[in-house]
């Protein structure tokens, strides 16, 4: 029934999908989600014009490889759930939160989860100076650090414990230009 569905309106999926992406990528940018979204749409779009009847090793080869990615990510996101727990007895010379997005100024809700993960360490450690960290990107009225900052003000956190980093575009610079900034 689904492979009937799929062969029947096919091309109908594949624009939608396309479409999809191209809105995506305008509104959001090359950020990781939006392109692991680009690479599923391709990935449906091969797969689904491929003949497994006449490839059957081809066929074998790709659901292996689905297999392996599939019990990698349980292994891998196995492994992050089991530390989200750990407590590390050391203090911390810096915090620092990334940027994960905005809305206008409204923080997303990966954002806002990331802050309110950090407020018992920023509140039980007030001497750490906390980075916030991250820029203006497309669909954000403000820099994300200053969105993050805000918050963490809101939230009871002293200002002149807070240090924004407001250039960043991508974890990569969020990262360098943290260190540079603050080292």
């Amino acid at each position: 029934m689904i492979k009937k569905f799929l062969h029947k309106n096919g091309l109908i999926i594949d624009l939608v999908l396309l479409a999809c992406f191209v809105a995506f990528l305008a509104f959001w940018g090359q950020r990781f989600p939006v392109m692991f979204f680009g690479m599923i749409t391709v990935a449906f779009i091969v797969l689904r014009r491929i003949d497994y009847q006449k490839h059957v090793i081809l066929k074998r080869i790709i659901l292996t490889g689905f297999g392996v990615v599939a019990v990698s990510f349980v292994i891998i996101e196995a492994l992050v759930f089991t530390q989200l727990g750990a407590n590390d007895p050391e203090e911390a010379d810096y915090v620092i939160i990334l940027g994960s997005g905005i809305r206008g100024t409204e923080l997303s809700l990966t954002l806002k989860q990331r802050l309110d993960a950090s407020l018992d360490y920023i509140r039980s450690h007030p001497q750490t100076p906390v980075i916030v960290s991250g820029g203006q990107g497309p669909g954000e009225s403000i820099p994300e650090a200053l969105a993050m900052k805000n918050y963490l003000i809101e939230q009871g956190i002293n200002p002149a414990q807070v240090i924004m980093e407001d250039r960043s575009t991508s974890t990569q610079e969020n990262l360098a230009f943290s260190k540079k900034n603050h080292s």
